[in-house]
């Protein structure tokens, strides 16, 4: 895989000088199963970010919760290039992949919030693939 995506993770939430990158998780897929709750905690500046492969034509739908209402993703490609049709931060996406290879969720705290919170925040994802 392509380790150019880090570039990429700068400009999420506008962490473009020291962000605290977490180590990519690579997700599975349980056997038969078309969709995974992955649980993260994050704290100021810090990312939860996830690895996942999937096909060209595949429908990839990502919902992020959480109780703090600044938590959102982003989501690129496996070239570090901030993935088409979806928006830079959000809480929840869906699209037609258009391409096979790994692409990377990378969720936390909005700029703003980051620099305000000090304490641990919980984030569930939602993530299916079909």
């Amino acid at each position: 895989m392509a380790r150019g995506w880090g570039l990429g993770l700068g400009l999420l939430m506008g962490l473009s000088l020291f962000p605290a990158y977490a180590q990519p998780q690579r997700v599975q897929f349980p056997a038969g199963a078309s969709s995974t709750t992955l649980q993260a905690t994050v704290r100021g500046y810090q990312v939860a970010e996830y690895v996942l492969r999937a096909r060209a034509g595949q429908v990839m739908s990502v919902q992020v919760v959480s109780t703090n209402p600044h938590v959102v993703f982003s989501m690129f490609d496996q070239e570090g290039r901030h993935f088409p049709g979806s928006p830079a931060e959000t809480t929840q996406w869906r699209g037609r992949l258009p391409s096979s290879g790994d692409y990377v969720i990378v969720a936390g705290l909005t700029r703003a919030a980051a620099r305000r919170t000090s304490q641990p925040v919980r984030l569930t994802l939602h993530v299916t693939i079909r």
